[in-house]
């Protein structure tokens, strides 16, 4: 604005009060859409070129926006069960009966001259087992079938104990949705929506595709993209749906620590692409002249620029805040 500005030679009074871009609700358009329209003000900023828009304002698109989810990065799943995965449970069952086998062929073998007992030979295979040592006398026949058990048991011992550290090495991580129809099929997720009564609500609210449809009856609307946000990265099954240039600089200031660490959510795949400008007056003698110059800043890559600028100046910020918030969950987490 302030480019287009200079050039035209005119000055530009903003108003900063958060309307939202607007809806069209009960005969009446509300937000930035309604100001321009009722003519309370000349041109309203960000105003995305949607169907329902179309006709009632000029809009001149500047740039892209997306519509997307982020949720909270995927944990390590380390359960109980760890202990079970390095064997299947065929192999399982196998060891178990060998297990039995050995323990009757032990107490066949010493039950007549070595007065052996049921005790006995259960815990000599499972000492042998745990790698523990067997103080046994035992005939010729006990020795072979002790040194048979215990070179199984050191195939099995060793298989098992290379196949758990290498679980634990590279863990599984809990599955989370990647996209809007696996977010949409998991019924224990949470879905926050961050309400800024406009396009993106209205995409979700009358489209007919099955999964932003079946999304938009578990909403929770929320009209603070920061909430939002932090709702999704520091709760677990917990999604929030927001526009991606509200994403990635809320990442780049508050959900990423300075240089190249990992962000504290996982960004999905992008459901919806929505073209965001300026809105005029319909018929405004000021839409053509601004047309051909924002499609000038585009052309040589100044719209890009400011993005990035935006970007960089959200991280800058979240450098500063950072540094006092030790104490704080997102800190924490991070």
């Amino acid at each position: 604005m302030q480019t287009i500005a200079k050039h035209m030679n005119y000055s530009v009074q903003m108003d900063p009060k958060g309307r939202g871009t607007g809806n069209f609700e009960n005969g009446t358009w509300t937000g930035m859409t309604g100001a321009v329209y009722y003519r309370q003000v000349d041109l309203a900023l960000l105003t995305s070129a949607s169907v329902q828009r179309h006709g009632v304002v000029d809009i001149i698109c500047v740039s892209p926006d997306t519509v997307m989810f982020v949720v909270k990065n995927p944990q390590v799943q380390i359960q109980w069960r760890v202990i079970f995965h390095p064997f299947s449970l065929e192999l399982w069952a196998a060891f178990g009966l060998s297990f039995l086998l050995i323990t009757i062929a032990f107490y066949l073998v010493l039950r007549e001259k070595y007065c052996s007992n049921i005790s006995s030979s259960i815990f000599s295979p499972y000492r042998i087992a745990m790698e523990q040592g067997c103080d046994l006398k035992l005939p010729t026949l006990g020795n072979f079938l002790l040194s048979l058990w215990g070179f199984f048991m050191l195939i099995m011992g060793t298989g098992y104990r290379s196949d758990l550290v290498a679980h634990f090495s590279f863990p599984v991580l809990e599955d989370t949705p990647k996209d809007f129809n696996e977010l949409s099929l998991r019924k224990d997720y949470r879905i926050v929506f961050n309400y800024l009564s406009g396009t993106s609500y209205n995409y979700f609210q009358t489209t007919k595709s099955g999964a932003p449809k079946s999304l938009f009856s578990r909403f929770e609307l929320q009209p603070s993209s920061v909430k939002c946000l932090l709702a999704a990265s520091l709760t677990q099954n917990t999604a929030c749906i927001s526009w991606g240039t509200t994403i990635k600089t809320a990442i780049a200031s508050n959900l990423s620590l300075p240089g190249g660490s990992k962000p504290l959510v996982y960004i999905s795949k992008t459901l919806v692409s929505f073209y965001t400008g300026f809105a005029l007056q319909k018929n405004s003698i000021l839409t053509e002249e601004f047309s051909r110059l924002v499609g000038i800043l585009r052309d040589v890559g100044l719209v890009t620029k400011w993005d990035n600028d935006v970007f960089n100046n959200a991280s800058i910020l979240g450098k500063e805040w950072i540094i006092g918030q030790n104490d704080s969950e997102v800190y924490k987490d991070l």
